[in-house]
């Protein structure tokens, strides 16, 4: 009885915990959202820039304030735009970059920015 309690109790913990899982990978290329929405829930201001090569993932990098050009492996299409403000969640990342002189990162999460 004890065997058969426990393992309805680690299904029913395991299944609470998989529906609490956040999709970090969701992109908004329609919504456009302004500066006090977004900089107290960890996004920071970027400006997309041309890449001077058109090899994947140096074609398009984000300029953010505080890391620099970063570039980004999985760069939306949506966001293929030179001189585009966004607001971004990225994770810079410990390994060697691509594009010369850039910060490798992980993109979280995108949105447009208004001026």
């Amino acid at each position: 009885m004890k065997f058969t309690v426990l393992n309805v109790l680690a299904i029913f913990l395991l299944a609470n915990a998989c529906t609490s899982v956040n999709d970090t990978g969701k992109t908004s290329a329609e919504e456009t959202v302004n500066q006090t929405d977004w900089s107290p829930r960890g996004y920071l201001q970027g400006v997309i820039k041309k890449g001077e090569t058109n090899e994947v993932p140096c074609d398009f990098l984000i300029e953010v304030d505080t890391f620099g050009l970063m570039e980004v492996d999985e760069f939306p299409k949506a966001f293929k735009s030179d001189g585009l403000s966004v607001w971004v969640k990225i994770n810079p990342q410990r390994r060697m970059s691509n594009c010369g002189g850039t910060t490798p990162g992980e993109l979280i999460d995108i949105k447009k920015r208004e001026d």
